[in-house]
């Protein structure tokens, strides 16, 4: 009869590691992400209906409070006065502003300014 001995590595977790991860010292269980690799994409939505109202307007209509932040973004960033028309419309949690040439975008609490 012949004696016959095996070497089994395990993690923490008891499950058994591979030669490499025995070699390399490693723990599959005990890895963890840096997040650098995680991303989160911005997927600019379509406005379907835009109302025309002056920014002044926007900071005083209680019908417009949603848009009370990005209205107040808008003057403290591009300098625009309480006169200046413009067109405000949602789609889902982001907010639209434009101003002539310039589109404002604000998704939820997050302001990302003149996109283009």
């Amino acid at each position: 009869m012949s004696d016959y001995s095996v070497n089994a590595v395990t993690s923490i977790n008891g499950s058994y590691l591979s030669a490499r991860e025995q070699a390399l010292g490693m723990d599959r269980h005990t890895l963890s992400s840096d997040g650098q690799l995680v991303r989160k994409e911005m997927v600019l939505r379509q406005v379907d209906t835009y109302h025309d109202i002056t920014i002044g307007k926007l900071l005083s209509d209680p019908k417009f409070l949603k848009y009370d932040l990005l209205a107040r973004n808008v003057l403290e960033e591009a300098g625009m006065t309480h006169t200046t028309a413009c067109r405000v419309g949602f789609a889902g949690k982001q907010k639209h502003l434009v101003v002539e040439d310039s589109h404002f975008l604000q998704e939820g609490t997050q302001y990302y300014g003149a996109i283009f």
